[in-house]
């Protein structure tokens, strides 16, 4: 029985801990909302910066529904 006890002991301190540093890791990754302004700088920026050339052509926009087969 003393084996169960300390069993039980490191299984409450390792989901403990385990706990604390899932608190930590989302604290210090996603606590600090940003501001709306600066999400959508980077969106911006992300778009004009945008590599065109696996755009669809013109062509393929334009395209309509073939009706048969």
């Amino acid at each position: 029985m003393r084996q169960c006890g300390s069993l039980k002991r490191e299984i409450m301190l390792a989901l403990v801990l385990k706990g604390f540093l899932l608190y930590f890791l989302w604290w210090g990754f996603f606590s600090h909302k940003p501001d709306r302004q600066t999400v959508a700088s980077q969106v911006a920026h992300q778009f004009d910066g945008a590599d065109t050339r696996n755009a669809p052509s013109p062509d393929f926009q334009q395209a309509t529904k073939e009706t048969t087969p």
